[in-house]
Protein backbone atom coordinates (compact mmCIF):
# COMPACT_ATOMS: atom_id res chain seq x y z
CA UNK A 1 0.00 0.00 0.00
CA UNK A 2 2.40 2.43 1.27
CA UNK A 3 4.52 2.76 -2.61
CA UNK A 4 1.44 2.72 -4.59
CA UNK A 5 0.16 5.61 -1.90
CA UNK A 6 3.50 7.38 -2.83
CA UNK A 7 2.96 7.00 -6.53
CA UNK A 8 -0.37 8.47 -6.28
CA UNK A 9 -0.06 10.91 -3.72
CA UNK A 10 2.66 12.45 -5.53
CA UNK A 11 1.15 12.53 -8.71
CA UNK A 12 -2.32 13.82 -7.70
CA UNK A 13 0.05 16.23 -5.61
CA UNK A 14 0.97 17.78 -8.98
CA UNK A 15 -2.12 17.59 -10.43
CA UNK A 16 -4.20 19.33 -7.53
CA UNK A 17 -1.30 21.58 -7.16
CA UNK A 18 -0.64 22.71 -11.19
CA UNK A 19 -4.65 22.95 -10.75
CA UNK A 20 -4.39 25.70 -8.45
CA UNK A 21 -1.75 27.51 -10.05
CA UNK A 22 -3.76 27.57 -12.86
CA UNK A 23 -7.07 28.81 -11.31
CA UNK A 24 -5.01 31.69 -9.40
CA UNK A 25 -3.19 32.58 -12.81
CA UNK A 26 -7.22 33.02 -14.78
CA UNK A 27 -8.53 34.39 -11.92
CA UNK A 28 -5.92 36.88 -11.83
CA UNK A 29 -5.25 37.68 -15.03
CA UNK A 30 -9.62 37.70 -15.96
CA UNK A 31 -10.64 39.00 -12.78
CA UNK A 32 -13.85 38.53 -10.55
CA UNK A 33 -16.32 38.55 -13.18
CA UNK A 34 -15.06 36.40 -15.95
CA UNK A 35 -13.24 34.38 -13.44
CA UNK A 36 -16.73 33.34 -11.91
CA UNK A 37 -17.92 32.19 -15.79
CA UNK A 38 -14.77 29.82 -16.08
CA UNK A 39 -15.54 28.54 -12.67
CA UNK A 40 -18.89 27.82 -13.77
CA UNK A 41 -17.44 26.14 -16.87
CA UNK A 42 -15.45 23.79 -14.83
CA UNK A 43 -17.89 23.04 -12.03
CA UNK A 44 -20.35 21.77 -15.10
CA UNK A 45 -17.64 20.09 -16.89
CA UNK A 46 -16.77 18.04 -13.39
CA UNK A 47 -20.16 16.98 -12.04
CA UNK A 48 -20.91 15.46 -15.73
CA UNK A 49 -17.41 14.00 -16.33
CA UNK A 50 -17.95 12.29 -12.98
CA UNK A 51 -21.87 11.60 -13.75
CA UNK A 52 -20.78 9.87 -17.12
CA UNK A 53 -17.56 9.01 -16.70
CA UNK A 54 -17.42 8.70 -13.01
CA UNK A 55 -20.33 6.71 -12.78
CA UNK A 56 -17.83 4.03 -14.54
CA UNK A 57 -14.52 4.36 -13.34
CA UNK A 58 -15.72 2.51 -9.75
CA UNK A 59 -16.89 -0.03 -11.33
CA UNK A 60 -14.07 -0.59 -13.68
CA UNK A 61 -12.09 -0.28 -11.33
CA UNK A 62 -13.80 -3.03 -8.81
CA UNK A 63 -13.97 -5.61 -12.01
CA UNK A 64 -10.37 -5.12 -13.06
CA UNK A 65 -9.12 -5.75 -9.63
CA UNK A 66 -11.51 -8.67 -9.08
CA UNK A 67 -11.07 -10.21 -12.75
CA UNK A 68 -7.78 -8.85 -14.06
CA UNK A 69 -7.85 -11.27 -16.77
CA UNK A 70 -10.64 -9.89 -18.20
CA UNK A 71 -8.97 -6.32 -18.34
CA UNK A 72 -9.41 -5.36 -22.24
CA UNK A 73 -12.71 -7.37 -22.34
CA UNK A 74 -14.12 -4.88 -19.60
CA UNK A 75 -12.41 -1.41 -20.96
CA UNK A 76 -14.09 -2.47 -24.47
CA UNK A 77 -17.50 -3.13 -22.74
CA UNK A 78 -17.17 -0.02 -20.72
CA UNK A 79 -15.98 2.30 -23.93
CA UNK A 80 -19.67 1.15 -26.03
CA UNK A 81 -21.21 2.41 -23.27
CA UNK A 82 -19.02 5.69 -22.62
CA UNK A 83 -19.71 6.30 -26.56
CA UNK A 84 -23.22 6.35 -25.79
CA UNK A 85 -23.34 8.41 -22.72
CA UNK A 86 -21.31 10.75 -23.98
CA UNK A 87 -23.14 10.98 -27.09
CA UNK A 88 -26.13 11.59 -25.51
CA UNK A 89 -24.78 14.25 -23.17
CA UNK A 90 -23.28 16.01 -26.32
CA UNK A 91 -26.26 16.25 -27.78
CA UNK A 92 -28.56 17.85 -24.91
CA UNK A 93 -26.16 19.97 -23.40
CA UNK A 94 -25.04 21.47 -27.02
CA UNK A 95 -28.55 21.83 -27.77
CA UNK A 96 -29.31 23.00 -24.30
CA UNK A 97 -27.00 25.45 -24.32
CA UNK A 98 -29.28 28.44 -24.77
CA UNK A 99 -31.71 27.76 -22.44
CA UNK A 100 -29.20 26.93 -19.75
CA UNK A 101 -27.45 30.44 -20.37
CA UNK A 102 -30.84 32.17 -20.34
CA UNK A 103 -32.09 30.63 -16.78
CA UNK A 104 -28.72 31.78 -15.67
CA UNK A 105 -29.25 35.27 -16.79
CA UNK A 106 -26.38 35.68 -18.85
CA UNK A 107 -26.74 34.55 -22.81
CA UNK A 108 -23.32 34.83 -23.51
CA UNK A 109 -22.78 31.18 -21.40
CA UNK A 110 -23.99 29.08 -23.80
CA UNK A 111 -21.09 29.40 -26.58
CA UNK A 112 -19.10 28.45 -23.49
CA UNK A 113 -21.37 25.47 -22.75
CA UNK A 114 -21.23 24.18 -26.47
CA UNK A 115 -17.27 23.99 -26.20
CA UNK A 116 -17.92 22.59 -22.80
CA UNK A 117 -19.77 19.58 -24.46
CA UNK A 118 -17.00 18.49 -26.34
CA UNK A 119 -14.46 17.94 -23.20
CA UNK A 120 -17.15 15.92 -21.69
CA UNK A 121 -16.59 13.15 -24.31
CA UNK A 122 -12.81 13.63 -24.09
CA UNK A 123 -12.60 12.90 -20.46
CA UNK A 124 -15.31 10.25 -20.92
CA UNK A 125 -12.39 8.26 -22.65
CA UNK A 126 -9.72 9.12 -20.23
CA UNK A 127 -11.62 8.50 -17.27
CA UNK A 128 -12.10 4.43 -18.68
CA UNK A 129 -8.51 3.86 -19.19
CA UNK A 130 -7.16 5.45 -15.61
CA UNK A 131 -9.47 3.39 -13.68
CA UNK A 132 -8.17 0.00 -15.56
CA UNK A 133 -5.06 1.04 -14.90
CA UNK A 134 -6.43 1.56 -11.00
CA UNK A 135 -8.49 -1.59 -11.02
CA UNK A 136 -5.08 -3.69 -11.93
CA UNK A 137 -2.79 -1.42 -9.18
CA UNK A 138 -0.75 0.02 -11.96
CA UNK A 139 -0.19 3.04 -9.65
CA UNK A 140 2.98 3.89 -12.05
CA UNK A 141 1.25 4.72 -14.93
CA UNK A 142 -1.37 6.11 -13.05
CA UNK A 143 0.11 8.83 -11.99
CA UNK A 144 1.84 9.67 -14.90
CA UNK A 145 -1.08 9.66 -16.90
CA UNK A 146 -2.24 12.98 -13.47
CA UNK A 147 0.99 14.42 -13.85
CA UNK A 148 0.82 14.77 -18.00
CA UNK A 149 -2.52 15.84 -17.77
CA UNK A 150 -1.69 18.17 -14.61
CA UNK A 151 1.21 19.97 -17.22
CA UNK A 152 -1.06 19.91 -20.41
CA UNK A 153 -3.62 21.38 -18.83
CA UNK A 154 -1.56 23.98 -17.22
CA UNK A 155 0.52 24.82 -20.75
CA UNK A 156 -2.74 25.08 -22.60
CA UNK A 157 -4.70 27.40 -20.53
CA UNK A 158 -2.74 29.32 -18.82
CA UNK A 159 -0.44 29.88 -22.53
CA UNK A 160 -4.03 30.44 -24.32
CA UNK A 161 -4.64 33.36 -21.88
CA UNK A 162 -1.07 34.53 -21.74
CA UNK A 163 -1.80 35.29 -25.78
CA UNK A 164 -4.45 37.17 -24.75
CA UNK A 165 -7.37 34.60 -25.75
CA UNK A 166 -9.30 35.69 -22.40
CA UNK A 167 -12.03 33.01 -21.33
CA UNK A 168 -12.82 31.49 -24.65
CA UNK A 169 -8.74 30.65 -25.12
CA UNK A 170 -9.12 29.18 -21.32
CA UNK A 171 -11.90 26.99 -22.24
CA UNK A 172 -9.94 26.08 -25.21
CA UNK A 173 -7.01 25.01 -23.18
CA UNK A 174 -9.13 22.58 -20.96
CA UNK A 175 -10.28 20.89 -24.45
CA UNK A 176 -6.74 20.36 -25.51
CA UNK A 177 -5.57 19.35 -22.47
CA UNK A 178 -8.15 16.85 -22.33
CA UNK A 179 -7.50 15.24 -26.03
CA UNK A 180 -3.88 15.28 -25.27
CA UNK A 181 -4.34 12.97 -22.26
CA UNK A 182 -7.12 11.11 -23.90
CA UNK A 183 -4.87 9.83 -26.50
CA UNK A 184 -1.60 8.79 -23.66
CA UNK A 185 -4.18 6.52 -21.50
CA UNK A 186 -4.95 4.83 -24.47
CA UNK A 187 -1.37 4.04 -25.06
CA UNK A 188 -0.59 3.34 -21.62
CA UNK A 189 -3.38 0.62 -21.39
CA UNK A 190 -2.16 -1.83 -23.91
CA UNK A 191 -0.19 -3.77 -21.52
CA UNK A 192 -4.04 -4.53 -20.25
CA UNK A 193 -4.84 -7.41 -22.77
CA UNK A 194 -6.57 -10.15 -21.33
CA UNK A 195 -9.79 -10.90 -23.01
CA UNK A 196 -11.52 -13.53 -20.31
CA UNK A 197 -15.21 -13.46 -19.97
CA UNK A 198 -17.29 -11.27 -17.05
CA UNK A 199 -21.09 -10.27 -16.53
CA UNK A 200 -21.49 -7.23 -18.49
CA UNK A 201 -24.50 -6.73 -16.26
CA UNK A 202 -23.26 -6.57 -13.17
CA UNK A 203 -21.08 -3.64 -14.41
CA UNK A 204 -23.71 -1.61 -15.40
CA UNK A 205 -25.62 -2.22 -12.09
CA UNK A 206 -23.09 -1.57 -10.05
CA UNK A 207 -21.95 1.32 -12.08
CA UNK A 208 -25.92 2.77 -11.63
CA UNK A 209 -26.03 2.26 -7.83
CA UNK A 210 -22.07 4.04 -7.68
CA UNK A 211 -24.14 6.72 -9.97
CA UNK A 212 -26.88 7.11 -7.38
CA UNK A 213 -24.71 7.00 -4.62
CA UNK A 214 -21.83 9.64 -5.83
CA UNK A 215 -24.49 11.97 -7.03
CA UNK A 216 -24.50 13.97 -3.41
CA UNK A 217 -21.26 13.81 -2.76
CA UNK A 218 -20.84 15.28 -6.63
CA UNK A 219 -23.84 18.02 -5.99
CA UNK A 220 -22.53 18.98 -2.28
CA UNK A 221 -19.15 19.96 -3.85
CA UNK A 222 -20.61 21.80 -6.38
CA UNK A 223 -24.27 23.01 -6.22
CA UNK A 224 -23.27 26.20 -4.51
CA UNK A 225 -21.09 27.62 -6.59
CA UNK A 226 -24.26 27.23 -9.22
CA UNK A 227 -26.79 28.61 -6.58
CA UNK A 228 -25.21 31.80 -6.44
CA UNK A 229 -25.02 32.48 -10.13
CA UNK A 230 -28.76 31.26 -10.10
CA UNK A 231 -29.98 33.25 -7.30
CA UNK A 232 -27.81 36.07 -7.13
CA UNK A 233 -27.61 36.96 -10.88
CA UNK A 234 -23.62 38.44 -10.24
CA UNK A 235 -20.78 37.60 -11.80
CA UNK A 236 -18.69 39.43 -9.32
CA UNK A 237 -20.56 37.58 -6.80
CA UNK A 238 -19.67 34.34 -8.48
CA UNK A 239 -16.23 34.91 -8.91
CA UNK A 240 -15.54 35.61 -5.24
CA UNK A 241 -17.09 32.63 -3.97
CA UNK A 242 -15.37 30.58 -7.03
CA UNK A 243 -11.92 31.81 -5.26
CA UNK A 244 -13.42 30.80 -1.96
CA UNK A 245 -14.51 27.59 -3.06
CA UNK A 246 -11.07 26.31 -4.84
CA UNK A 247 -8.77 27.50 -1.70
CA UNK A 248 -11.20 25.29 0.87
CA UNK A 249 -11.10 22.09 -1.36
CA UNK A 250 -7.77 21.92 -0.44
CA UNK A 251 -8.44 19.14 2.28
CA UNK A 252 -9.33 17.01 -0.76
CA UNK A 253 -5.74 17.27 -1.72
CA UNK A 254 -5.00 14.79 0.53
CA UNK A 255 -8.61 12.42 0.70
CA UNK A 256 -8.90 12.14 -3.47
CA UNK A 257 -5.66 10.65 -4.03
CA UNK A 258 -6.11 8.50 -0.41
CA UNK A 259 -9.07 7.05 -1.95
CA UNK A 260 -7.80 6.08 -5.37
CA UNK A 261 -5.42 3.92 -3.36
CA UNK A 262 -7.86 2.78 -0.82
CA UNK A 263 -10.41 1.58 -3.08
CA UNK A 264 -9.14 -1.23 -5.42
CA UNK A 265 -7.22 -2.41 -1.74
CA UNK A 266 -10.24 -2.96 -0.05
CA UNK A 267 -11.76 -4.61 -3.25
CA UNK A 268 -8.98 -7.12 -3.12
CA UNK A 269 -8.83 -7.67 0.64
CA UNK A 270 -12.80 -8.22 0.79
CA UNK A 271 -13.05 -10.51 -2.40
CA UNK A 272 -10.08 -12.76 -0.85
CA UNK A 273 -12.23 -12.72 2.43
CA UNK A 274 -9.75 -10.86 4.40
CA UNK A 275 -12.24 -8.80 6.14
CA UNK A 276 -9.63 -8.28 8.69
CA UNK A 277 -7.10 -6.51 6.52
CA UNK A 278 -9.38 -4.57 4.79
CA UNK A 279 -10.79 -2.92 8.33
CA UNK A 280 -7.07 -2.46 9.36
CA UNK A 281 -7.06 -0.46 5.74
CA UNK A 282 -9.73 1.51 6.75
CA UNK A 283 -8.97 2.45 10.35
CA UNK A 284 -5.74 3.42 9.97
CA UNK A 285 -6.67 5.45 6.98
CA UNK A 286 -9.11 7.43 8.81
CA UNK A 287 -7.06 8.13 11.82
CA UNK A 288 -4.24 9.17 10.30
CA UNK A 289 -6.39 12.11 7.99
CA UNK A 290 -8.33 13.06 10.86
CA UNK A 291 -4.88 13.87 12.21
CA UNK A 292 -3.75 15.77 9.43
CA UNK A 293 -6.99 17.54 8.47
CA UNK A 294 -8.47 18.76 11.51
CA UNK A 295 -6.23 21.18 12.27
CA UNK A 296 -6.37 22.72 9.07
CA UNK A 297 -9.43 24.55 8.89
CA UNK A 298 -8.96 25.92 12.80
CA UNK A 299 -6.03 27.23 11.27
CA UNK A 300 -7.43 29.04 8.13
CA UNK A 301 -10.66 29.88 9.85
CA UNK A 302 -8.52 32.17 12.13
CA UNK A 303 -6.48 34.15 9.05
CA UNK A 304 -9.25 33.65 5.71
CA UNK A 305 -8.83 36.92 4.52
CA UNK A 306 -5.13 36.98 4.87
CA UNK A 307 -5.14 33.91 3.10
CA UNK A 308 -7.88 34.63 0.23
CA UNK A 309 -5.71 37.59 -0.19
CA UNK A 310 -1.90 35.95 -0.58
CA UNK A 311 -3.60 33.72 -3.18
CA UNK A 312 -5.89 35.46 -5.35
CA UNK A 313 -5.14 39.27 -4.18
CA UNK A 314 -6.83 42.11 -2.34
CA UNK A 315 -10.10 42.18 -5.28
CA UNK A 316 -10.89 39.17 -3.65
CA UNK A 317 -11.12 39.69 0.55
CA UNK A 318 -14.64 40.36 0.21
CA UNK A 319 -14.92 36.60 0.11
CA UNK A 320 -13.50 36.28 3.25
CA UNK A 321 -15.95 35.68 5.79
CA UNK A 322 -17.59 32.70 3.24
CA UNK A 323 -13.96 31.20 3.35
CA UNK A 324 -14.05 30.72 7.03
CA UNK A 325 -17.03 28.75 6.88
CA UNK A 326 -16.15 26.93 3.92
CA UNK A 327 -13.17 25.69 4.78
CA UNK A 328 -14.94 23.45 7.84
CA UNK A 329 -17.51 21.83 5.28
CA UNK A 330 -14.76 20.95 3.02
CA UNK A 331 -13.22 19.31 5.40
CA UNK A 332 -15.65 17.29 6.43
CA UNK A 333 -16.48 16.02 2.93
CA UNK A 334 -13.26 15.26 2.83
CA UNK A 335 -13.30 13.09 5.05
CA UNK A 336 -16.73 11.99 3.58
CA UNK A 337 -15.28 10.81 0.52
CA UNK A 338 -12.88 8.43 2.14
CA UNK A 339 -15.49 6.89 4.28
CA UNK A 340 -17.98 6.11 1.00
CA UNK A 341 -15.28 5.05 -0.50
CA UNK A 342 -14.84 2.06 2.12
CA UNK A 343 -18.64 1.95 1.48
CA UNK A 344 -18.24 1.63 -2.51
CA UNK A 345 -16.06 -1.33 -1.49
CA UNK A 346 -17.74 -3.51 0.73
CA UNK A 347 -21.27 -2.79 1.47
CA UNK A 348 -25.06 -2.55 -0.19
CA UNK A 349 -25.72 0.80 -1.16
CA UNK A 350 -29.35 0.74 -1.16
CA UNK A 351 -29.62 2.66 2.90
CA UNK A 352 -26.85 5.30 1.62
CA UNK A 353 -28.74 6.17 -1.86
CA UNK A 354 -31.68 6.81 0.14
CA UNK A 355 -29.49 9.16 2.68
CA UNK A 356 -28.04 10.78 -0.57
CA UNK A 357 -31.52 11.87 -1.82
CA UNK A 358 -32.48 13.27 1.41
CA UNK A 359 -29.24 14.87 1.48
CA UNK A 360 -29.58 16.61 -1.94
CA UNK A 361 -32.81 18.30 -1.38
CA UNK A 362 -31.91 19.45 2.30
CA UNK A 363 -28.58 21.02 0.13
CA UNK A 364 -30.76 22.57 -2.59
CA UNK A 365 -33.19 23.65 -0.30
CA UNK A 366 -30.46 25.29 1.71
CA UNK A 367 -28.80 26.94 -0.66
CA UNK A 368 -31.92 28.81 -2.29
CA UNK A 369 -33.08 29.88 1.54
CA UNK A 370 -29.35 31.15 2.47
CA UNK A 371 -28.22 32.54 -0.28
CA UNK A 372 -31.11 35.12 -0.48
CA UNK A 373 -30.71 35.73 2.68
CA UNK A 374 -26.81 35.66 3.64
CA UNK A 375 -25.39 35.92 -0.07
CA UNK A 376 -22.00 34.03 -0.87
CA UNK A 377 -22.10 33.29 2.94
CA UNK A 378 -25.26 31.66 3.18
CA UNK A 379 -23.70 29.13 0.16
CA UNK A 380 -20.75 28.11 2.50
CA UNK A 381 -23.26 28.11 5.64
CA UNK A 382 -25.95 25.65 3.22
CA UNK A 383 -22.89 23.42 2.22
CA UNK A 384 -20.97 22.98 5.42
CA UNK A 385 -24.18 21.77 7.50
CA UNK A 386 -24.79 19.01 4.81
CA UNK A 387 -20.98 18.15 4.36
CA UNK A 388 -21.06 17.43 8.49
CA UNK A 389 -23.72 15.52 8.19
CA UNK A 390 -22.69 13.67 4.94
CA UNK A 391 -19.04 12.57 7.40
CA UNK A 392 -21.08 11.67 10.31
CA UNK A 393 -23.48 9.58 8.63
CA UNK A 394 -20.73 7.39 6.82
CA UNK A 395 -18.22 7.24 9.69
CA UNK A 396 -21.26 5.65 11.70
CA UNK A 397 -21.96 3.31 8.37
CA UNK A 398 -18.30 2.43 8.23
CA UNK A 399 -17.54 1.56 12.27
CA UNK A 400 -20.67 -0.38 12.30
CA UNK A 401 -19.78 -2.32 9.49
CA UNK A 402 -16.06 -3.33 10.47
CA UNK A 403 -17.47 -2.96 14.24
CA UNK A 404 -14.80 -0.57 14.94
CA UNK A 405 -14.08 -0.20 18.72
CA UNK A 406 -13.70 3.91 18.83
CA UNK A 407 -10.56 5.04 20.63
CA UNK A 408 -12.40 8.30 21.61
CA UNK A 409 -8.94 9.55 23.24
CA UNK A 410 -7.42 9.97 19.93
CA UNK A 411 -10.30 12.45 18.41
CA UNK A 412 -10.13 14.72 21.87
CA UNK A 413 -6.22 14.57 21.61
CA UNK A 414 -6.47 16.19 17.83
CA UNK A 415 -9.34 18.39 18.69
CA UNK A 416 -7.99 19.57 21.67
CA UNK A 417 -4.21 20.43 19.69
CA UNK A 418 -5.99 21.99 17.14
CA UNK A 419 -7.65 24.48 19.27
CA UNK A 420 -4.63 25.34 20.50
CA UNK A 421 -3.11 26.14 17.87
CA UNK A 422 -6.23 28.20 16.57
CA UNK A 423 -5.30 30.56 19.50
CA UNK A 424 -1.81 30.60 18.75
CA UNK A 425 -2.78 31.94 15.76
CA UNK A 426 -5.59 34.19 16.18
CA UNK A 427 -2.59 35.75 18.82
CA UNK A 428 0.11 35.86 16.66
CA UNK A 429 -0.88 37.57 12.73
CA UNK A 430 0.88 37.69 10.09
CA UNK A 431 0.26 38.24 6.39
CA UNK A 432 2.00 37.97 3.08
CA UNK A 433 4.48 35.06 2.26
CA UNK A 434 5.27 35.28 6.28
CA UNK A 435 1.24 33.73 6.76
CA UNK A 436 2.76 30.47 5.37
CA UNK A 437 5.88 30.33 7.29
CA UNK A 438 3.18 30.95 10.43
CA UNK A 439 1.11 27.86 8.79
CA UNK A 440 4.37 25.75 9.04
CA UNK A 441 5.46 26.70 12.62
CA UNK A 442 1.71 25.99 13.80
CA UNK A 443 1.52 22.57 12.10
CA UNK A 444 4.93 21.60 13.92
CA UNK A 445 3.19 23.18 17.16
CA UNK A 446 0.49 21.06 16.71
CA UNK A 447 2.52 17.47 16.05
CA UNK A 448 4.42 18.50 19.22
CA UNK A 449 1.47 18.81 21.39
CA UNK A 450 0.08 15.49 19.85
CA UNK A 451 3.83 13.94 20.73
CA UNK A 452 3.31 15.75 24.41
CA UNK A 453 -0.46 13.70 24.45
CA UNK A 454 1.35 10.49 23.58
CA UNK A 455 -1.04 10.32 20.43
CA UNK A 456 2.22 8.52 18.67
CA UNK A 457 3.10 4.76 19.06
CA UNK A 458 5.18 2.50 17.95
CA UNK A 459 3.33 1.23 15.57
CA UNK A 460 3.06 5.11 14.06
CA UNK A 461 6.91 5.27 14.34
CA UNK A 462 7.37 2.17 12.43
CA UNK A 463 5.08 3.15 9.60
CA UNK A 464 6.81 6.90 9.38
CA UNK A 465 9.83 5.24 9.46
CA UNK A 466 9.00 2.94 6.45
CA UNK A 467 8.29 5.66 4.66
CA UNK A 468 11.61 7.20 4.83
CA UNK A 469 14.21 6.21 2.32
CA UNK A 470 16.74 3.78 2.99
CA UNK A 471 20.11 4.37 3.19
CA UNK A 472 22.84 3.97 0.83
CA UNK A 473 24.83 0.79 1.62
CA UNK A 474 28.35 1.65 2.28
CA UNK A 475 30.93 0.17 0.04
Amino acid sequence: MTKGMIYILSSQGFFFMSGYLLQVYVGRSLGPELYGIFGLITVFHFIFERLIGGSFSKGISKFVAENESASRSIIGFSMRLQYGFSLLTLLVFYGGADLIAAEMGDGHLAEYFRLLSLLIVVSGVYIVYSSALNGARAFREQAILAVAFGAARLFFVAGLVYLGYSLKGAVWGLVLAGVACMVLSIRMCRPLAGKGDFDGRELVSYSVKVTMFTVAMLLIMNIDLVAVKLVLKDNLATGLYNAVLNLARIPTLVTIPVSIVLFPLIVKAVSDGNNELAAEYSNRTLRYLVILLVPFPFLVHSTSRELLTLVYGGAYSGGSAAFGVLIYGLTFIGIAIIMNTIILAVRDLKVFIYFNMIVVAADVTLNYLLIGRFGIAGAAIATTAVGFACCLFSIVYVFRFFEYTVKARSYVNVLLSSAAVYLISAGVPASGALLLIKYLFLYAAYFAILAVLREFGEQDRKMFRDLLPAPAANK
